[in-house]
């Protein structure tokens, strides 16, 4: 009889021993957040042209950031945290009743990631924009 209760005290600690385990280790694997990364990204605008509408995207607020009728050149430097799957852009229009070309160029942490050039067209505006994924 002894060694039955023995062997039933073996048991339920061993029962005991086995649940302690199990619920130590988690069931579902933790899952991180993705650290975004910052972005030192500069906005150019430079060319001919003395004057151009300009509109840029930095982050992912979602917003876009259209300015007025700005003097060329212009430049803008910031500090960006794009979402997964989002880019930095640059658009610029152009008048064409002031003559001359435009140029965009997009820079991340200082090296060229776009650069396009447009010269103005006879009638009515004319638009350049630049796109980078970082």
């Amino acid at each position: 009889m002894n060694i039955i209760k023995g062997l039933v005290v073996i048991g339920i600690l061993i029962a005991v021993i086995c649940v302690g385990c199990s619920s130590a280790v988690p069931t579902k694997p933790i899952q991180q957040q993705p650290v975004q990364k910052s972005y030192n990204v500069e906005f150019i605008v430079t060319g001919t042209a003395p004057k151009a509408v300009i509109g840029f995207r930095c982050d992912n607020s979602g917003k876009d950031f259209v300015s007025e009728v700005q003097d060329i050149p212009w430049e803008r430097k910031l500090s960006c945290r794009p979402g997964p799957g989002q880019n930095f852009t640059l658009s610029v229009t152009h008048r064409v009743d002031s003559p001359g070309s435009i140029t965009c160029e997009i820079k991340v942490d200082g090296i060229t990631g776009d650069s396009e050039t447009l010269s103005a067209m006879k009638d009515g505006l004319s638009m350049v924009s630049c796109s980078v994924f970082p």
